[in-house]
């Protein structure tokens, strides 16, 4: 019957080349097959490393190829260890065929990435009480390896985390002052920018938090939302089906908000769009990738989109900021870093520095048993920021210069009206005891200490005093 009725079948090129290689390549046919075959025991040996991560709140797993072998690494506080460094092969691919399965995906080529996401069913969360609310995002990459075995991530997030409000941030009181000054006005645009995982979808949270209320509609636009608020409007973007940001933000405009959310600034049309609502009475948060404060309006001005005129009006601040490791004091061992820093700083005989630097390094390998950091020599993160609050002369500099502005004058203008730059606010907080050097020197890069060495002299000098003052006090 099927002979009669059936004359052929139509596939995607993408179908094709998996059907042509389940049916040609038997090693590849073999691992599909066994990825698709998960039995109970694997399923229920992979949700226990997963309620593992989730109770220690990890938020990466890494399933990486290593020798013969594949090892699993966690992402705790932004590090990376090493949770199990002899996880077999076999192992391996039925991690892969629970996440496939439950991710209900098709049967696709191993020869090529792959994204997923799972939601933890409610049944699951009875069995495992620790991924009650926990979704995660999945990437899969083929590897040069032999027989191209894959590479796994796991973002794991949860539905029921609690955001950090603006005084828990530990922003400090300076920078938290200004935040709360510049949301009484609600108009404009204010940015926060940074690498990936370094809070800023955090900081905007809080700032949110600080706003809520009932005589304000709020309006946001995530990828995803990592934090569902009572009380505001809570959309995420679908690129595959035509919701981009710039799109769900025209929408979102005629949701009559007050206040908007954009979780990111990755286009030419949704910087237009975002600076025109901020021009028209709407306060707009959003983020960027840029490495100081200044640098997001250089960045902005890259796309064509983007006027400076509208800009000049619109911005009204931008905070920099990074996370950074908060040393296990139990597990930290004091160290002199004279020597680093003048050799940092380039520093010759005659102009180097005359006095002891002493501050915590994270020993190559902490206390295992350490109640406070569990063997990572950590204990959390810290953030330190610069907040550039726009002035009427940057604005006028902005408006003048446009494609040639000079960001440099720019920030050392700002730098004089009291804006504290990352490296001194990093710096600050290495020399109080709460980072370990190396930690320090990793997220606020040496050269950056050497491209402003007089002023880091002057800083370093200025800590060393009052740290003799406390002690003689």
């Amino acid at each position: 019957l099927l002979r009669e009725h059936l004359h052929c079948i139509v596939l995607a090129p993408e179908e094709y080349e998996t059907l042509a290689i389940f049916v040609t390549d038997e090693k590849h046919r073999a691992l599909m097959l066994q990825e698709a075959n998960v039995s109970e025991e694997a399923r229920d040996h992979f949700y226990r490393v997963l309620a593992e991560a989730s109770a220690r709140g990890v938020s990466d797993i890494h399933i990486e190829p290593y020798g013969k072998m594949y090892r699993v690494r966690f992402r705790e506080k932004g590090i990376l260890w090493v949770y199990d460094a002899e996880l077999s092969r076999e192992d391996a691919s039925s991690f892969v065929g629970v996440l496939r399965s439950d991710a209900s995906a098709g049967l696709v080529s191993p020869h090529v990435p792959e994204d997923l996401s799972i939601r933890i069913t409610d049944e699951q969360a009875k069995k495992y009480p620790a991924l009650t609310g926990c979704n995660m995002r999945i990437s899969m990459v083929p590897t040069a390896r032999e027989g191209g075995p894959r590479d796994v991530v796991l973002r794991l997030h949860s539905q029921d985390a609690k955001a950090a409000t603006l005084k828990e941030l530990g922003l400090g009181a300076h920078i938290t002052s200004e935040i709360r000054n510049l949301i009484r006005a609600h108009r404009g645009i204010i940015l926060v920018t940074g690498p990936t995982g370094s809070g800023k979808t955090s900081s905007l949270y809080a700032v949110l938090q600080e706003m809520m209320s009932d005589t304000l509609k709020f309006f946001t636009i995530e990828d995803p939302a990592e934090v569902i608020f009572d009380g505001m409007t809570q959309t995420k973007i679908n690129d595959k089906h035509g919701g981009t940001f710039a799109r769900m933000l025209r929408s979102g405009l005629r949701q009559d908000p007050d206040v908007m959310l954009i979780g990111e600034i990755r286009d030419g049309e949704t910087a237009e769009t975002a600076i025109r609502a901020a021009v028209t009475g709407h306060l707009v948060l959003s983020t960027l990738h840029t490495n100081d404060a200044v640098g997001a309006v250089t960045r902005l001005l890259d796309y064509p989109e983007v006027s400076a005129a509208n800009m000049a009006e619109a911005l009204r601040a931008v905070m920099a900021q990074r996370l950074i490791p908060k040393c296990c004091k139990k597990c930290a061992k004091k160290a002199n870093v004279r020597d680093d820093f003048n050799n940092i700083l380039g520093l010759d005989k005659t102009a180097q520095i005359d006095f002891d630097v002493w501050v915590y390094q994270r020993p190559a390998k902490a206390n295992p048993e350490c109640p406070d950091c569990r063997g990572s020599g950590i204990v959390g993160r810290k953030p330190i920021a610069e907040l550039w609050v726009l002035r009427r002369e940057d604005r006028e500099l902005i408006r003048r210069q446009k494609l040639d502005l000079d960001s440099d004058q720019i920030r050392q203008m700002a730098i004089k009206r009291g804006m504290v730059p990352l490296w001194r606010s990093g710096l600050v907080a290495t020399m109080g005891g709460q980072v370990a050097f190396d930690d320090f020197i990793s997220v606020i890069m040496p050269e950056e200490l050497a491209d402003n060495r007089a002023d880091v002299l002057h800083a370093l000098r200025k800590l060393h005093q009052r740290i003799e003052e406390r002690k003689q006090s």
